[in-house]
């Protein structure tokens, strides 16, 4: 069911729930104008949230500074005209007559009071479940999906995110002003020419590492989705964990291997072309190919540290797998010794930044703060998804389907039973029998305008075209699927009968109450 920001977020105005939600259902955004007349965040009290739009993950509720989200069920009783009023504001801002002017009281001296002190609360929320809402939602950077398609090589799908431009970018400027210094007789033309075809081919060389670790997966009957370049590298999203301890190994070894292969290729080319080691490069392309060659060492040796999820910490993994027989101890050993590196990475980075090392220095640290968060980050998610081992969709499926017949018309359907129930998926029946799955997501590609004279039927998604699982089904092959398919929950069938429906705010449901016990 939907999220509700509530009375302590007037004049706080905290923007990280913004950043955290993946779905961008909560307004007014900084700096941001809406075409339909909403006032803008400086002209509202708080922030609120779209119930059609939110996907129910919880996101935003542990980075909340003064503890203001709630599901809509958690809201306290004081508090329960809030949900009208955050549905109010994604309308349009059409609140009723009254209800915006009452609910700007006291906003000011919120503001005034903000001036003063910042807000905060004593409250610590559960590290565990908030890297487990990261997992789920795909806010981390392993889950990166690309936004620009370029092709498949063997099935496997290559695009780039949005954020590969801007290190594109920076590493062409590098590398101009690199070759203008070492080589300083070159026009313009030469050097610029070199340091574009040395960028794209430094490229080509990440997505050749992440080739090997997908090819080897595949070959150790794990899916891979898809190869991402970003503004950090490279990701290859495999779909699943390595089941036994030799896999794990070998796929974490194929990508260092690789460069290393290619590092020692650019560095023979050097050689062939005339290049003699202590010397500079006299020609493009041997300046081109020695950069490639001493780069892809570099990537190899630093993908070999031993700090988890790196590739070293992968290595590190499937050794201490292999010798104990216990992969999730072997995951928190190596993820231990990542935190390690990474605090190492981030002490280095900052005296050298002191000691007058400046750009160089925070940019060690930030390296070892990335370290730190992805090694925290996946080993909770191995730890959870081995939490969610031996469950079964019938453990964790919501057995109360709320149906609606196909022949309402969406504004009745939004108005009626999205709202008012805070539910995000309902089965559609017709003449009593079961036709389709109605979401937030179908509501959405229809214009507001159009919802009076637009039936559920004609949007939901038959019973035909949707994905579907059996109760017996287990609980982390079912998130695979809706993770594989992009979607949010399931319908859970058994002999052609409709039992219940398995979604992610089930799962995440779940695994809170899991870590609160557990913390008791």
């Amino acid at each position: 069911m939907a999220y509700v920001i509530a009375e302590p977020c007037i004049g706080t105005k905290d923007t990280a729930c913004v950043d955290a939600c993946p779905v961008d259902c909560i307004h007014p955004k900084k700096n941001t104008t809406y075409e339909d007349g909403r006032p803008g965040l400086e002209d509202v009290p708080q922030l609120y949230i779209d119930p059609v739009e939110c996907i129910d993950c919880g996101a935003c509720v542990p980075v909340c500074p003064v503890s203001a989200i709630f599901a809509l069920d958690d809201l306290p009783e004081k508090w329960k005209h809030y949900a009208e009023l955050n549905a109010s504001y994604v309308e349009g801002g059409k609140f009723k007559p009254g209800q915006y002017a009452k609910h700007q009281a006291g906003y000011h001296p919120w503001r005034i009071s903000q001036r003063i002190s910042k807000f905060s609360t004593g409250e610590s929320r559960p590290v565990l479940f908030w890297a487990a809402v990261c997992s789920l939602c795909a806010t981390s950077w392993a889950s990166m999906r690309s936004q620009i398609k370029l092709g498949r090589i063997g099935g496997i799908l290559i695009g780039l995110h949005y954020s590969w431009f801007i290190i594109a970018l920076l590493i062409m400027f590098s590398l101009a002003d690199h070759f203008r210094h070492v080589t300083p007789a070159w026009s313009p033309e030469v050097v610029w020419t070199a340091a574009v075809m040395t960028a794209l081919l430094f490229f080509a060389t990440l997505l050749l590492h992440e080739l090997a670790h997908s090819v080897v997966a595949k070959t150790r009957g794990l899916r891979v989705r898809a190869i991402t370049l970003f503004a950090l590298g490279g990701v290859s999203q495999i779909e699943s964990e390595a089941q036994d301890a030799k896999s794990e190994f070998w796929i974490a070894i194929a990508g260092p291997l690789t460069s290393i292969l290619l590092g020692s290729a650019f560095l023979l080319l050097s050689r062939a072309a005339g290049w003699v080691p202590g010397s500079e490069p006299a020609t493009p392309v041997v300046a081109v190919s020695l950069w490639l060659g001493y780069i892809n060492l570099a990537l190899a040796g630093f993908n070999m540290i031993p700090g988890y999820p790196l590739d070293g910490g992968r290595v590190l993994r499937a050794v201490a797998w292999w010798v104990t027989g216990n992969a999730e101890h072997s995951t928190k050993l190596a993820a231990r010794v990542g935190q390690a590196v990474a605090f190492i990475f981030i002490l280095l980075g900052l005296l050298r930044f002191f000691v007058g090392a400046n750009f160089g220095g925070l940019w060690l640290a930030f390296i070892g703060w990335f370290l730190l968060d992805a090694s925290r980050s996946s080993y909770v998610q191995v730890q959870l998804m081995a939490g969610l081992r031996g469950r079964r969709v019938a453990d964790l499926m919501d057995r109360d389907c709320a149906a609606v017949e196909s022949f309402l018309n969406l504004q009745h359907f939004v108005d009626e039973y999205l709202l008012r129930t805070g539910r995000r998926c309902f089965i559609v029946v017709q003449n009593n029998n079961l036709v389709g799955l109605i979401t937030p997501h179908e509501v959405k590609s229809v214009d507001r305008d159009r919802w009076a004279q637009t039936s559920v039927q004609s949007v939901m998604r038959p019973l035909a075209q949707l994905r579907t699982v059996a109760p017996e089904t287990s609980a982390v092959e079912a998130l695979e699927l809706m993770s594989r398919e992009d979607i949010n929950q399931v319908p859970v069938i058994a002999n052609g009968h409709l039992e219940g429906i398995f979604s992610r705010g089930e799962v995440l449901r779940f695994l809170q109450t899991r870590i609160e016990l557990r913390e008791d």
